[in-house]
C-alpha cells in the first residue's frame, strides 16, 4: 500500500502510523492481532510504499487488514 504523511492544516504536530494485523476466524468474532515486526510504520513526511513481507506464508484461510491511525509526534 502507499502511505502518505499527514499534510492537512491543523495536523502539523501528528504523524500517521500503519499495523498488518491478521485473523484467522472472521465468524466466531475473534481479535485482530498484529503481526510480529510489523506493528508499527509510520511516514514522517511525503509518501513511500509500504511492503508487508509475511514469513512463513499464512495458512489458508488467514485474513490481513492494514490499520492506520494518527498519532501525535513526541
Amino acid at each position: 500500500c502507499t502511505g502518505q504523511a499527514v499534510a492537512s492544516p491543523g495536523y502539523q504536530n501528528a504523524e500517521r502510523h500503519f499495523r498488518l494485523e491478521s485473523n484467522i476466524n472472521l465468524a466466531d468474532g475473534s481479535s485482530w492481532v498484529a503481526v510480529p515486526g510489523l506493528a508499527d510504520r509510520n511516514v514522517a513526511s511525503g509518501s513511500e510504499t509500504l511492503i508487508f513481507p509475511v514469513s512463513p506464508a499464512p495458512s489458508a484461510g488467514t485474513f490481513f487488514r492494514v490499520r492506520v491511525w494518527l498519532q501525535q509526534k513526541e
